[in-house]
């Protein structure tokens, strides 16, 4: 298994635009490939594993930092472009993860989503013919927003307790919205006692994704709160990650929940 951190911007040598954390299996491939999506606390070290473990599972895995902003060292670059930013946010900081999620736009993400989705098709390793998305918390709100602005690019959808389904904003719309657009199979994992996403945001979002048929499968594991999947924070609940990871396979594997 490979992994490390890379560029989606194959045009540019003095400046990193777009870092994203890459792991692939050994040997050529091609291999399916996923689009992996970081929660709140950015590109962190239990995002790394979570691709890190779907590579070692024969996927092609692809994880954009959704919080970087250009960087370069290159002579000639401003100040402001010399200090690196993205990567992860410890779990004490809650209130500048909160904020630096809510900064992500809909057309940021978007922007960040076309460009991996670009950026695996150009990669010998990824199988053609579109991708899978699995994100986390907000990144599962991307994960959505990805299945539903870029249905002809997405083959499946996992979400784990995604956050912020329903914000609006200057510069958010709420994707209860835009639920129509979906083509492909979309899985959910929510805790029962989850204290993030209230429970009528979950019922509208499952009353919504209804209109899609058989192609959608919510789960609702007991006694498992938010970031029951966080297998460092206090949250994590064993056997409900167990539950969800094989879940999660089958439809990665399978094409269907």
């Amino acid at each position: 298994m490979q992994s490390r951190m890379i560029d989606m911007e194959v045009n540019t040598t003095l400046v990193q635009c777009y870092p994203a954390h890459e792991a692939l299996p050994d040997g050529d491939g091609p291999f399916p490939a996923v689009i992996l999506i970081h929660g709140a606390f950015g590109l962190n070290d239990e995002a790394r594993l979570a691709g890190t473990r779907l590579a070692r599972e024969g996927f092609y895995v692809l994880a954009p930092d959704f919080y970087a902003s250009p960087v370069s060292y290159a002579a000639v670059a401003p100040d402001f472009m010399r200090v690196p930013t993205g990567g992860g946010i410890d779990y004490a900081d809650e209130d500048t993860a909160t904020m630096r999620a809510e900064g992500v736009s809909d057309e940021r993400a978007g922007a960040i989503l076309r460009q991996a989705i670009g950026y695996v098709g150009t990669r010998s390793h990824a199988q053609a013919g579109g991708v899978s998305v699995v994100g986390f918390s907000t990144g599962g709100r991307w994960a959505l927003f990805a299945a539903c602005t870029q249905p002809d690019e997405v083959n499946a959808c996992v979400a784990f307790y995604p956050a912020g389904i329903m914000a609006r904003g200057r510069t958010r719309v709420s994707l209860l919205d835009r639920l129509d657009a979906i083509r492909c199979p979309v899985l959910l994992f929510y805790g029962a006692l989850d204290s993030v996403v209230p429970a009528h945001e979950r019922d509208a979002l499952r009353a919504g994704l209804a209109r899609l048929g058989g192609k959608v499968d919510l789960q609702v594991f007991r006694g498992a709160g938010h970031d029951f999947f966080a297998p460092d924070r206090d949250s994590y609940d064993i056997s409900s990650s167990r539950a969800a990871w094989s879940a999660m396979l089958a439809l990665l594997k399978n094409g269907r929940p």
